[in-house]
C-alpha cells in the first residue's frame, strides 16, 4: 500500500473534527517506524480503534521502498506511476463506438 492510500484508509475511520490533527501526525510518523507505532497507540487511546488497526496491519508495508537505492525512493513510494499506466491501458483498450 502506498503512503497516500494508507493515509486515506486511516483517515476514513476518523471523525471530521480530528482529521487535520491526525493527518499532521501521520505525515510526521511516515518518516519513522517507531513514531508510527506510537501513533497507533495514541489513536487507540482516543477511541479510534479501526484507524489504529489499519496502522498495525499495514505499517510493515509502508517502508518496503527503502530497500532500494535512495534516488529511487521518491518515485516508488507511491503507486502513481502504476496507476497512470493502468489508466492508459484502459483508455487505449476501450473499444470506440461508431
Amino acid at each position: 500500500m502506498c503512503n497516500v492510500h494508507f493515509m486515506r484508509a486511516v483517515l476514513k475511520n476518523t471523525p471530521k473534527k480530528d482529521k487535520k490533527e491526525i493527518a499532521y501526525m501521520l505525515k510526521d510518523a511516515l518518516e519513522n517506524e517507531c513514531e508510527m507505532q506510537k501513533l497507533a497507540v495514541i489513536l487507540d487511546g482516543m477511541g479510534y480503534k479501526k484507524s489504529a488497526d489499519t496502522i498495525d496491519s499495514f505499517r510493515f508495508d509502508l517502508w518496503n521502498y527503502k530497500s532500494f537505492p535512495r534516488q529511487h525512493w521518491r518515485r516508488i513510494r507511491t503507486t502513481n506511476g502504476l496507476e497512470r499506466i493502468n489508466k492508459e491501458l484502459k483508455r487505449r483498450s476501450r473499444v470506440s463506438g461508431a
